[in-house]
């Protein structure tokens, strides 16, 4: 799964070695900081660098429902882009996500 938040872009999976678990992925560290200060995880940041995602943190259901219920408690905007481009840590990818918005209005057919 792929979130797109003011905190950070997270790609989210179920850990391959670890049944049980789930793997957090970033490209960039402020984000996997972001949403450990944000959701109180102890888990320590992983470096990969030779991996497509540079930064993992290995979490259990418990702390990823928790991450789930804390980023929808942190969504008190009316646009998302203006978040992003308001706040310093993102907003140098506000041009990825006008792509992406770009992209998926295709799919409605405009």
């Amino acid at each position: 799964m792929w979130l797109y938040t003011q905190h950070g872009f997270y790609s989210i999976v179920a850990h391959r070695d670890q049944p049980g678990r789930f793997l957090v992925r970033a490209r960039r560290q402020i984000d996997l900081d972001n949403l450990r200060s944000l959701a109180g995880l102890p888990a320590s940041i992983e470096s990969t660098p030779d991996a497509d995602y540079h930064f993992r943190l290995t979490i259990t259901a418990a702390e990823l429902a928790r991450v789930m219920t804390v980023l929808g408690n942190t969504v008190d905007y009316p646009n998302f882009k203006n978040r992003i481009a308001a706040r310093p840590d993102q907003a140098d990818r506000i041009h990825i996500y006008h792509d992406i918005w770009d992209e998926t209005n295709r799919l409605s057919g405009h």
